[in-house]
């Protein structure tokens, strides 16, 4: 292809000049909408290079700003709702103007509160960072006594109609010698004034288009619900009479249904598009005509709008392959009878895949769509096209996402000759659309007010909050709203660049996203495998560390199920949403081991609101805004407290044969006929409340065994029979050594221990009832891996079935308890070893030594059902001559059992 091309530019270089025709375009992509107006703030940005933004104590970044021309409105408390209180219809007056420094540059305007002087805003004028004027400052009022600041560079006033005013952003910047500078920002690539420049520079034949993002998206003042702006936006793009435009993002947000209705008779194209309802369809590609030339538009999606937008899945939307299909698509449009001079692809799609694109689509002239790629320093670009031999095809030139930009395509015959791009940066000076703006002030000034509310305090001082610091309060908010152990987010949303406070407008304008919570519910046993697997894989996390494996500050409990929250975009993730996916139980009784969560209303807890309502709690229960610094500080190292009703083992089982009673069976080899009539009884439990904080836990436990069998006509025959009762407390708070894998505290407990019916000796006659109360203290091991608890100490016990003829006995104890999980199956095991003191009253019914212990394998049936088997030994050594043999008992055995530990 080389040589023929080479071919081709020496047989042109003898030709004659062919004619050339031009194509003009005006294009726009990745606007965003309203929000796309940026405030750059480059007189802060300055200031912290220079050595006196050290004298910078404070800034407070506020909404309450009206702006008119070179007119700003604002009050003393910085308030929105207080400045549309001055406009209320009412005439208003003025006082007489004093004059104020102010620095003016291109995209702020800094006043000075007070007569004075602003040394680090002189030195920013004497190094051409703006320029040093005296404005005027006059104090307004209305009849309702309501009054704000007027400033400007003009003695004459304002038109008093909140329409004829915008909403701007504004910094309060406090320095050490008292002075205060007000900042306000003026917007670049604000909305009003894009419709202004965008009509100013159609003419006939221009043709415009737009390559996705042009509208709002999610609302970021009504949480869950689409931007109130957005039929502002295809109103716009209707006045336009666009040639062709391609959705974005922000347009299929809330699906694609919603956003048809929304652009009804607007030409939207999607190549790589299909659905499964023909009604939600769009066309491939356009044609149009314009300058003699046949101009065809395709547009391109990314794929990962399905993972983003899950409601386009549910829809029956499919978005294929973005070259297979586009590149089908394309040589159709070549093969028709008249087929286009040149084909244009819009995109909003991702560098990787215009990097795809570039490199293996053929045929496609242009592409606009790279906002990576803007510059918006060019004035002009030029690029020289080589021509193409017939037939040949060639990989599109890419075209930056540069705000407003236009684009010339010449044409010599059939090949395309150049490429020339303009891009036009829309800044605060030029002019508005008034229709544009007074629709924008509108919804401004009705639904900021509410919400232009103190909510977090200034975190960082006057360094602007880091993405780490943002998204942790985030995170702790939807932890401590949801009380999850974990929860898991993906990237959120950049945080703003700028320091102090956030009201709770400013808040939700930087959580504008529709995504849903959702929890899992994780068995303890796969806890510990779910931090292994999402540790550096989910962006945001917070409730479990994932490098001691602790949930809520508590080590991982295999008993307990931990609720794992997240959000439905989050899981869309095939890394995350696969790990979380794979961890929940699948058996046929369990449950549904994820659900959306849900507000009393019924309707999906949204990420943003939970957000909100939580921090609006910490904020109005602490009295302020620094109530969340505080509670912020202390969440993720916080242990809160926890009610759990923990059932180690419940099981019951009774058992009624009837026998044939005939022994005229006798010498039948079967069981079941020679066997007498019995009842058999056993039943087991062990079951206790548990509290935990950061200071004490302490629990009251009961636990209980009893199994009889009686042939009928005989009396019961007990296998089994023991209950204790038991209350116990440790404290967290003094354990030592405080930072080691395995600390010590302090433990303490009181034990009741008795059976439910008296033993007999050989003859017949009832012994004692055993009821021994005890008391242990010593030292408890936290949990560690596997280990949940070790006790070691020494107890005093008191039979206190014979206290006048029985003293006190003193011994030391050891009680453990372990779990692990491998593969779904539970092995624990549990012990208790106690070493008895000798008394002068010792006799044949005291013990040296006793320890009970029983080993456990459990295999899950549901979420708290098992079936186990299991080993129970007792062994035991007595204090005198008669009985200081060494004696064992064992059981082996399998049950179901009811088991877990349920926070209450």
């Amino acid at each position: 292809m080389l040589l023929a091309l080479i071919g081709l530019a020496l047989s042109q270089e003898m030709a004659p000049a062919p004619e050339v025709s031009s194509v003009e375009i005006l294009y726009t992509g990745h606007r965003g909408g309203v929000r796309a107006g940026l405030y750059p703030f480059h007189t802060f940005h300055h200031l912290r290079q220079l050595d006196a933004a050290m004298a910078l104590t404070e800034v407070e970044v506020f909404s309450g700003t009206l702006a008119q021309d070179d007119w700003l409105l604002r009050t003393a408390d910085r308030r929105l709702g207080s400045v549309l209180a001055l406009l209320d219809g009412s005439e208003v007056h003025c006082d007489m103007p004093a004059p104020v420094l102010a620095l003016v540059t291109s995209t702020d305007i800094a006043v000075l509160d007070s007569p004075g002087e602003m040394p680090p805003l002189s030195a920013l004028a004497a190094l051409n960072q703006g320029t040093m004027t005296e404005h005027v400052v006059r104090v307004c009022r209305n009849a309702a006594g309501a009054e704000a600041l007027l400033t400007g560079p003009s003695v004459s006033l304002p038109e008093w109609a909140v329409e004829a005013f915008e909403v701007r952003t504004s910094l309060r910047l406090d320095f050490s010698d008292g002075s205060v500078v007000t900042l306000t920002g003026i917007p670049v690539q604000e909305t009003a004034r894009t419709m202004a420049a965008l009509e100013s520079l159609q003419a006939p034949g221009v043709l415009y288009m737009d390559a996705g993002d042009f509208v709002d998206g999610a609302s970021t003042v009504r949480p869950g619900q689409l931007s109130l702006h957005r039929p502002l936006g295809f109103e716009m793009l209707r006045r336009l009479e666009p040639a062709a435009l391609a959705p974005g993002h922000t347009e299929l947000v809330g699906g694609a249904a919603g956003f048809l209705r929304e652009s009804e008779g607007l030409p939207y194209v999607a190549t790589n598009w299909s659905a499964d309802d023909p009604a939600l369809e769009l066309a491939p590609y356009r044609i149009v005509t314009t300058a003699g030339r046949r101009v065809g538009v395709i547009s391109v999606l990314d794929p990962v709008l399905l993972t983003d937008l899950p409601v386009l899945v549910q829809e029956g939307i499919t978005i294929t392959d973005p070259v297979d299909s586009v590149q089908a698509v394309v040589d159709e449009m070549y093969a028709l009878a008249e087929p286009p001079d040149t084909i244009i692809a819009l995109t909003t799609a991702s560098s990787a895949v215009m990097g795809t694109l570039r490199r293996h689509l053929r045929g496609v002239d242009v592409m606009l769509g790279d906002p990576t790629f803007a510059t918006l320093r060019v004035e002009e670009r030029n690029v020289f096209m080589r021509p193409l031999p017939p037939g040949a095809k060639a990989a599109p030139l890419t075209l930056s996402m540069d705000g407003v930009t236009t684009v010339r395509l010449s044409f010599a015959e059939d090949n395309l000759q150049s490429v020339v791009s303009a891009p036009r940066l829309v800044i605060g000076a030029d002019p508005q659309d008034d229709a544009v703006r007074a629709r924008i002030t509108a919804i401004r000034t009705e639904t900021y007010p509410p919400l232009d509310v103190p909510l977090v305090p200034e975190l960082s001082g006057t360094q602007a909050m880091s993405q780490e610091a943002w998204s942790q309060l985030v995170c702790e908010a939807v932890r401590s709203a949801t009380e999850a152990d974990a929860v898991l987010l993906r990237a959120l949303p950049p945080v703003r660049r700028l320091p102090g406070p956030l009201t709770e407008l400013q808040l939700l304008d930087q959580l504008g996203i529709l995504d849903q919570l959702v929890s899992y519910d994780i068995p303890g046993g796969s806890m510990a495998t779910l931090l292994d697997r999402v540790y550096g894989v989910a962006p945001v996390s917070c409730g479990a560390t994932m490098t001691n494996k602790k949930a809520r500050g508590r080590s991982i409990d295999a008993e307990r199920t931990y609720r794992v929250v997240t959000t439905n975009h989050t899981v869309d993730d095939p890394t995350l949403g696969g790990v979380l996916g794979s961890l929940v139980p699948t058996r046929l009784l369990d449950g549904p081991g994820s659900r959306t969560l849900r507000d009393p209303e019924g309707a999906p807890l949204l990420l943003s609101q939970t957000v909100l309502d939580e921090l609006r709690g910490v904020r109005d229960a602490g009295g302020g805004p620094a109530a969340v610094s505080s509670w912020l500080q202390a969440a993720p190292g916080a242990i809160p407290p926890m009610w759990l009703l923990r059932m180690r083992q419940v099981d019951l089982q009774l058992v009624r044969f009837q026998g044939t009673e005939n022994d005229a069976f006798a010498e039948v080899p079967e069981t079941l006929a020679t066997s007498p009539s019995s009842v058999t009884l056993s039943t087991a439990a062990d079951i206790a409340v548990e509290r935990s904080s950061a200071k004490i836990t302490a629990d009251l436990r009961l636990q209980g065994s009893y199994a009889s069998q009686r042939i009928i006509g005989e009396e019961f025959a007990e296998s089994a029979d023991d209950w204790k009762l038991s209350t116990s407390g440790t404290l967290p708070s003094l354990a030592l050594p405080a930072s080691a894998a395995l600390a010590w505290m302090p433990y303490s407990e009181l034990l009741y221990d008795s059976e439910l019916t008296p033993t007999l000796d050989e003859d017949g006659i009832e012994n004692p009832r055993q009821a021994d109360l005890s008391l242990a203290s010593g030292l408890s091991s936290k949990p560690w891996r596997g280990l949940k608890n070790v006790r070691v100490g020494g107890f005093a016990n008191q039979d206190v079935a014979r206290l006048g003829s029985k003293p006190t006995e003193f011994g030391g104890k050891t009680t453990w308890e372990t779990a692990y999980t491998v593969s779904g199956l539970t092995w624990s095991t549990d012990g208790d070893l106690q070493i008895f003191a000798s008394t002068p009253q010792d006799d044949a019914t005291d013990l040296r030594l006793k320890f009970t212990g029983e080993t456990r394998l459990a295999m899950p049936l549901a979420r708290f059902l098992s079936i186990n088997l299991y080993a129970q030994g007792f062994a035991l050594k007595g204090r005198v001559a008669a009985n200081e043999a060494l004696g064992f008992s064992w059981t082996l055995g399998s049950s179901l059992d009811i088991s877990g530990a349920f926070e209450l």
